[in-house]
């Protein structure tokens, strides 16, 4: 540290001298010969790139840029943009980059020793040194700088970058910070910008955001031009705060404000009579300040109700009342009236009451949580000195904290690094979501941790500290009430994987995505679901944290309950991830209980199928059988002949010759009786005896030429 002021009070002696640039900033004042004497600041040897060099040859540059140098400070001031600029261009010249933030804070530009701190306590291009940073913010601490009060508070308050663990130094950073907020809010800055903690996630809030070439500016000033009171409020309250990424402009916003208490607004009579009362972007005129909010109060506004309560109680010392405005204004809610009726009670100001510290911790404590920024201050400082109640450091520094990091120096690189991202800038919104998370800002942290993960190629490569783990992981010691389910979803998945710093832990992934499942997050459900189908084992604090006792009896039921949840809160319908699963889960359970049933079922089924089949098969091939049959009996039948000499019937078969004669010794139908079965459904003759067989074929062969002759023209044996 002693050695970083003696480089400075060198540099700053030197500049003073004109030993950078020796009697050119006169010159250039006083004779305006910018041409001829510019090529002065790189007459020396390019060569040479020491320090004393590129000094000389940036201050030299920035006075013919202005053409005048008025105080040390002017040249600090135009460093610092210069050396800002050549950051958004890119990270490749950081280290040169250095020098010129360097020379900057050593001219009295303390926000140029802040951005100092942050590149080199996280090696953003150059190489890291986290001793050098914090010297750094500790000289820029020393002149009041806001952004590095709060680097250092948050570095006490989690033992990070070589620095100690220490609450109640931190309680110090913080509440420095936070007594200034308030008064930095209320000062008319045109650069000024309302803090908000917008996440990229939230698209919502993100699309809200405008500027002055806005739809939604745009579209509101057309709309207070045409007289709508809502447009006129809503637009004023733009201008009079620099909310949304609009630019500050009370002057502006005054005239709205009156354009809408001209039409008896009881709203906008407030908003201009508050800002005429207290002469805030107009001329200041006390009586007509009060009369428009006396007129609001009367119609009910509940702020106007406050303020008349705060007149009374400030200026007119009538306490009685002041309390009467304030009880009203507190029951419709309104935070500056708990915060009052706590001062009224804290000073012994109430009426008929004593002095109550309790009751007044009470009503900060109501108000505070409604983000009143005094109640808060107040909380912090009776938590810390056990003021009403027992000593609570920690409580305190986190209500210090909580007010501390609204200041509008923070809102005005939220504002940058926010803007710059709706303008597909990813690495210059990810260097002003740095600076922002330097100082502890828990939606800073978020916000680059997300940028490192989408459009890692452009940033990470960059960076020496692994940005992911380390700012997800900062994000995640926050308050509950402040931690995003995103940032322990993230976290529980760098411990489910590990990464190149850190093994993975099974057990401690659970507990983040156990944390993000009691807000409700699907994806923290189904991951905890997958953990337990792989058999990890959880702690019972665990479960109990995120399954009710009625599950915890099996495995099954755990999972059940968890996809059930999933889908549920999912956006997506039965047929999603978690859908998907619950089903996976619940056939897989029914096979494991009735498998051997299902086994036997299945065989069964197997076995019907086969006999089934086979009788079909049959069925279908038996009607060809009665078809074959039913030609066969045809053809028989027409070679049967009945012979006309000495029998009456006789009987020839397909497989033997026909005979001429059967006399009367041949057996007929007739002289015997026919033998027929019915077999399915065709008529079988049964076969003669064998002797009779043979008999008549005897007698066929001897009269065969017989009955040739009285055959009727058939000499070929046959029957016609």
């Amino acid at each position: 540290m002693l050695k970083l002021l003696h480089i400075c009070q060198i540099i700053k002696q030197r500049i003073i001298d004109k030993v950078t640039c020796p009697s050119f900033a006169r010159e250039v004042y006083h004779l305006k010969q910018m041409r001829r004497h510019k090529p002065l600041c790189w007459a020396s040897d390019q060569s040479n790139q020491s320090l004393d060099f590129y000094i000389k040859k940036k201050t030299c540059e920035v006075v013919i840029q202005s053409g005048h140098v008025t105080h040390l400070k002017h040249i600090g001031d135009m460093l610092y943009e210069k050396a800002m600029s050549k950051l958004e261009e890119s990270f490749e010249e950081t280290s040169r980059v250095i020098y010129l933030l360097h020379v900057s804070s050593c001219v009295d530009n303390h926000d140029a020793a802040f951005v100092s701190s942050v590149i080199l306590n996280n090696g953003v291009g150059t190489r890291q040194n986290e001793v050098a940073a914090v010297a750094y913010q500790m000289r820029s601490a020393m002149n009041d700088n806001r952004l590095s009060l709060l680097a250092l508070a948050h570095k006490h308050r989690y033992g990070l970058d070589s620095v100690t663990h220490d609450g109640e130094q931190a309680y110090g950073y913080f509440k420095k910070v936070a007594d200034q907020t308030q008064q930095d809010k209320n000062t008319h800055d045109p650069q000024g910008i309302y803090t908000e903690h917008i996440r990229l996630t939230d698209e919502n809030s993100v699309n809200q955001q405008t500027d002055e070439s806005g739809d939604l500016f745009l579209w509101l000033k057309h709309q207070a031009k045409q007289g709508v009171i809502s447009a006129q409020i809503s637009l004023g309250r733009l201008l009079f705060w620099g909310s949304q990424g609009v630019r500050r402009n009370l002057q502006e916003a005054v005239q709205l404000y009156r354009m809408g208490a001209e039409q008896n607004d009881p709203i906008a009579m407030f908003d201009y009579g508050i800002a005429t009362f207290m002469g805030q972007g107009t001329e200041k005129n006390t009586t007509e300040g009060l009369s428009y909010m006396r007129k609001s109060a009367e119609m009910g506004n509940q702020y106007a109700l406050n303020s008349m309560g705060w007149y009374a109680m400030n200026y007119e010392r009538n306490y009685t009342r002041a309390a009467e405005y304030y009880e009203k204004a507190y029951q419709l809610g309104t935070p500056d009236a708990g915060y009052n009726l706590g001062i009224m009670h804290q000073n012994g100001w109430y009426p008929n009451k004593t002095k109550d510290l309790k009751k007044a911790y009470d009503y900060f404590a109501w108000a505070a949580a409604k983000n009143q920024m005094e109640a808060g201050i107040s909380l912090a400082l009776y938590n810390m000195r056990g003021l009403a109640y027992p000593r609570n450091p920690d409580f305190a520094v986190e209500w210090a904290r909580f007010i501390a990091e609204k200041n509008p120096h923070v809102g005005m690189l939220l504002n940058k690094a926010l803007k710059t991202y709706r303008n597909a800038e990813p690495r210059v919104s990810a260097l002003y979501y740095l600076m922002a998370a330097e100082c502890g800002v828990e939606v800073a942290s978020f916000n680059f941790a997300y940028l490192c993960e989408t459009s890692s190629e452009d940033i990470t490569k960059y960076i020496a500290k692994d940005c992911m783990l380390r700012h997800y992981n900062l994000s995640t010691l926050r308050e509950p009430q402040f931690v995003d389910s995103y940032a322990l979803v993230k976290m529980g998945d760098l411990f489910w994987y590990g990464t190149s710093q850190m093994q993975p832990n099974l057990t401690k992934s659970a507990q983040y995505y156990a944390d993000a499942a009691q807000q409700n997050d699907p994806q923290a459900l189904f991951n905890l679901a997958i953990l337990l189908e792989q058999n990890v084992l959880f702690p019972k604090a665990l479960l109990a944290q995120v399954l009710p006792q009625s599950s915890h009896q099996n495995t099954y039921q755990m999972l059940v309950e968890l996809y059930t949840r999933c889908q549920e809160l999912s956006e997506y319908d039965s047929f999603g991830p978690c859908g998907l699963a619950l089903y996976k889960v619940q056939v897989l359970h029914f096979w494991k209980e009735y498998n051997m049933h299902l086994v036997l079922s299945g065989v069964l089924g197997v076995v019907l199928t086969v006999l089934i089949s086979v009788y079909l098969v049959r069925r279908s091939i038996h009607p060809r059988d009665i078809e074959s049959s039913s030609t066969t009996h045809s053809e028989t039948s027409q070679e049967q002949t009945l012979s006309t000499d000495n029998c009456d019937i006789t009987i020839v078969t397909s497989q033997e010759q026909t005979t001429d004669n059967c006399e009367n010794d041949l057996v007929t139908d007739a002289a015997t009786p026919k033998k027929e079965t019915e077999r399915m459904g065709t008529t079988t003759i049964l076969p003669v005896e064998p002797n009779l067989l043979e008999k008549e074929g005897k007698e066929s062969k001897t009269s065969g030429d017989e009955l040739s002759k009285k055959s009727t023209g058939h000499t070929n044996g046959t029957n016609p």
